[in-house]
């Protein structure tokens, strides 16, 4: 099985692929609505590479998703030993940079993004994570020389500030760090992920509450609320923002447009739609 870079992705929908990211933003534990019927658990992680900074990769299941034992490890100073991991270290962390495999790529309404599947049955294949770094030690993998993976931790060096925090696995320390570096609305670029303090306000002829298909203040999509509003950050720079959440409350989104003062969107991605 090849490695792929993110940017490559939609060239592989439907497929079964490999890649290695570094992990921006862990989301567990998550309960969704899928087609229209049925509430699902998932668990959500924020990727990322040198080609595409934002990717999201969707964990179906009540279990989140975990690392598999690697067969060796080699610390900074290039020494390796058998390492087993623990419990508690076997959980994917803001930072790590990781060996996805066997995670399938899908693309929903153009957004494409990967399944990490978990399967119950023993001859079926399921999609592993390896830890191929993490606090300046270095993970060594059957499939993926050490030397191969250089490139992406010195990526990873020279640009984390950008989108995740330094202390791991807490999104209260990436929130923290984002609120030191905040972006404004005409600084947004693709795939960015940001902090941004603006004003909210629904688009032009939008009902608050309005709900079904078209081009409504909120709609459904595939089970999905699709809020839509207007953020502004001064008279000439304002940008559409897509809210979605699976449980959003209408009377929440009019709360929310109703409030005059300036808000914090923490984590926001600037993702440009296709022509």
């Amino acid at each position: 099985m090849d490695t792929i870079a993110l940017a490559e992705a939609a060239a592989h929908v439907g497929r079964s692929v490999r890649f290695i990211a570094a992990v921006q933003q862990v989301s567990t534990g998550k309960r969704v609505l899928v087609a229209r019927q049925r509430v699902q658990s998932c668990h959500v992680l924020h990727v990322g590479d040198a080609s595409r900074q934002f990717f999201k990769v969707m964990c179906w299941g009540e279990t989140p998703p975990t690392l598999i034992q690697s067969a060796s490890t080699a610390d900074s100073d290039g020494d390796s030993d058998p390492m087993r991991l623990s419990s508690a270290d076997s959980a994917i962390k803001v930072g790590d940079i990781v060996l996805f495999s066997f995670c399938r790529i899908k693309s929903y309404r153009g957004n494409v993004e990967a399944q990490f599947i978990l399967r119950n049955e023993e001859a079926a294949t399921s999609s592993t994570a390896q830890l191929l770094y993490r606090k300046d030690r270095y993970f060594s993998v059957q499939d993926v020389p050490l030397k191969d993976s250089y490139p992406m931790i010195e990526w990873y060096k020279q640009h984390c500030r950008e989108f995740i925090g330094e202390e791991e696995g807490s999104l209260v320390a990436l929130t923290g760090l984002k609120k030191k570096n905040r972006s404004t609305i005409k600084d947004l670029r693709e795939n960015m992920v940001a902090s941004v303090v603006c004003k909210l306000r629904p688009p032009k002829d939008a009902a608050v509450g309005h709900s079904g298909g078209g081009t409504g203040f909120a709609s459904e999509m595939d089970g999905v609320l699709l809020c839509e509003l207007i953020m502004y950050d001064s008279a000439r720079d304002a940008m559409t923002v897509n809210l979605w959440d699976q449980h959003t409350e209408k009377r929440f989104i009019t709360r929310l447009v109703e409030h005059r003062g300036a808000v914090e969107i923490d984590g926001i991605v600037r993702i440009e739609k296709a022509k």
